[in-house]
């Protein structure tokens, strides 16, 4: 599954896991368990583990009494992924747009695995 093939829109983030490295030679990784649409009628929705491997920064804001209120209806309003350079090397950045906030990674990649049906 593709970053974007991914309905975000009334989403929620349920988790974020921090791993962080213990030397020079281990990466930062992140990983996000999110229950989303996973077909553009929105009709089935799933959780899904979003894994960003190689880590080099995430950027939270989060105003979580705005985000739990918006819960019932989903608190992601969007989300994108675009390339970016960081002393010449190539990342993307990933955006997470919330009614109450916004979670930015910037990673090599993500990897995204559907985990359940949630109904």
């Amino acid at each position: 599954m593709d970053f974007l093939d991914v309905c975000w829109h009334d989403g929620n983030i349920k988790s974020i896991d921090y791993k962080f490295p213990l030397d020079k030679k281990q990466k930062a990784k992140i990983v996000i368990i999110a229950n989303v649409a996973t077909d553009f009628d929105y009709s089935d929705r799933h959780d899904i583990k979003i894994t960003f491997p190689d880590t080099l920064d995430i950027t939270k804001s989060i105003d979580y009494e705005i985000l739990a209120d918006n819960v019932k209806t989903g608190a992601i309003s969007s989300a994108r992924q675009h390339q970016t350079k960081i002393a010449a090397k190539k990342y993307m950045k990933y955006e997470f747009y919330l009614f109450g906030g916004l979670i930015s990674i910037i990673s090599k990649h993500s990897k995204i695995t559907k985990l359940r049906s949630s109904k």
